[in-house]
């Protein structure tokens, strides 16, 4: 009896313990992922971070991934979220400076940072920050067609004349 009771205690000593050097795990697009993949882009996004601003900053995500390894502490801590918004707010900010596609879906991605938040929330058991992309504050939104009064005065005329005709056409209909 005694020994089985030591054995369930031992046991569940193993399982807290393994628990802790687990990696992070975080879900993007339905796959599983570590910290470092979620910074980890393709060709086309890497060539795109390294022509903007934001390799430094997304060289340091890179680095304390890899420095915190399966420590779900450093993983998941204030540090690591802050470099992880840095990086991807650069990137966020550089595809609408530039007005491109992302080259990857992880290059200033807001999913990213749910799967992050979530991911350490679950680790942790613990309610995580929530991050998320800000728009830049020179953002001043999508561009609108301007046309100038005289065409817009020409083009009510025409619709209002096609219109009207329609109308007419079938009020006179027999």
């Amino acid at each position: 009896m005694r020994f089985s009771i030591v054995t369930y205690l031992a046991a569940g000593i193993a399982t807290l313990c393994s628990s802790v050097v687990a990696d992070v795990v975080f879900s993007l697009n339905n796959v599983n992922v570590t910290g470092s993949d979620l910074v980890n882009f393709s060709s086309a996004g890497q060539s795109f971070v390294q022509e903007t601003s934001c390799g430094q900053s997304c060289d340091s995500i890179s680095t304390q991934f890899q420095n915190c390894a399966t420590d779900q502490q450093c993983t998941c801590s204030n540090t690591t979220a802050s470099l992880l918004l840095d990086c991807e707010q650069c990137l966020f900010n550089a595809l609408i400076e530039q007005n491109v596609k992302t080259p990857d879906s992880k290059v200033g991605s807001q999913p990213v940072l749910t799967a992050y938040t979530t991911g350490c929330g679950t680790a942790l058991k613990t309610t995580f920050e929530t991050l998320s992309l800000q728009l830049p504050a020179n953002w001043d939104g999508p561009e609108s067609l301007k046309i100038s009064i005289g065409v817009t005065v020409v083009a009510v005329a025409a619709s209002a004349t096609i219109g009207f005709g329609g109308f007419y056409i079938l009020w006179n209909l027999k």
